[in-house]
């Protein structure tokens, strides 16, 4: 889309650097401050996520990290009107600051925030309605998605008629964020199965993990198996921190779970 729509603005020769990985905005913005010895105080960063604005704002204090509206389309107004497009002069000050080391902060604990952000999630049995977008999310997902499925509409119909298969819709007080994930399970020698979980990476870190992961326990407790099973595949390594907390153990890329032994 950088190279090609036409009424793009941005192209790839106008990005100075990039930044992609699994980890925090705020870790990805001081790589790049790093990079280019900027000062904080001289960047602008704009995000939609209000979590990733909430990081970034603790961990550089001094940077500008201005609240978005919650619709798109009020995006251009809100621009035009910050000050930071304008005209100026690079004085002998801003050469001194540029200059002066960034210094170490700890690591800023975000679970105050998160409740803030007052989120409920609903989990559905998902139906004929939920395919298009479940499937998306297994196509698309590479954060969290065991085993990288990527399910098909047909074969992901053909999984949800023959298995048990859940879906996630999350809000918080800023808005609705819709179907965010979602997981597909079979009973087999008193173990439940997990043959799919997903979760789109834009609602990562806010619990939900932990929380689908504890619905998965009390699932196969009512179903009266006696653990929770999964395979592993290259790229999992977010799931696989997350089952290491819960009491999960591993042979080979087999993780086991007895009930009882839930953390």
């Amino acid at each position: 889309a950088l190279s090609t729509h036409p009424n793009m603005l941005l192209r790839p020769e106008t990005i100075h650097a990039i930044r992609s990985s699994e980890g925090s905005k705020a870790t990805a913005v001081e790589s790049m401050i790093n990079h280019w010895a900027f000062s904080p105080e001289n960047i602008l960063v704009l995000d939609d996520d209000p979590l990733d604005r909430f990081e970034i704002k603790q961990r550089f204090p001094a940077m500008n990290v201005p609240d978005l509206p919650d619709r798109p389309e009020r995006y251009m107004t809100f621009l035009q009107n910050l000050p930071f497009f304008r005209e100026a002069t690079a004085t002998s000050e801003d050469e001194i600051r540029a200059q002066r080391p960034l210094v170490p902060l700890p690591t800023i604990p975000i679970s105050a925030y998160i409740k803030t952000l007052q989120l409920r999630a609903q989990r559905l049995v998902v139906g004929h309605d939920h395919v298009v977008r479940l499937s998306q999310l297994f196509r698309r997902a590479n954060q969290f998605n065991l085993q990288r499925q990527r399910w098909l509409e047909i074969e992901l119909w053909q999984q949800i008629q023959q298995k048990h298969a859940f879906a996630y819709q999350l809000e918080d007080k800023y808005g609705y964020y819709g179907l965010v994930g979602g997981w597909i399970a079979q009973q087999s020698d008193q173990q439940l199965i997990i043959d799919g979980w997903v979760i789109s990476c834009r609602i990562l870190n806010r619990q939900l993990e932990r929380l689908m992961l504890r619905e998965m326990v009390d699932f196969a407790k009512t179903r009266g198996l006696t653990g929770v099973q999964m395979t592993l595949g290259i790229g999992d390594g977010r799931i696989q921190a997350l089952l290491e907390t819960a009491g999960f153990t591993a042979q080979d890329d087999e993780w086991t779970l007895p009930i009882e032994q839930f953390q």
